[in-house]
């Protein structure tokens, strides 16, 4: 696992076969978008969560 930007992400994430081939480096920052993108969902779904446990909480 490899830090970045305060992002725990895979280092499979930031292997690039060959550094000199741009189709390797769009590649692998499509992939971290795209696990961006992941967190930035789950983080919006664990927010309606919390936010539906609120509500139940204040009609008990």
């Amino acid at each position: 696992m490899a830090i970045l930007n305060g992002y725990l992400l895979p280092t499979t994430c930031l292997m690039v076969p060959n550094e000199d081939d741009q189709k390797s480096k769009v590649g692998i920052i499509n992939v971290f978008m795209k696990y961006l993108q992941n967190i930035s969902e789950i983080r919006k779904l664990v927010d309606e969560v919390e936010k539906m446990e609120l509500n139940n909480e204040d009609f008990t």
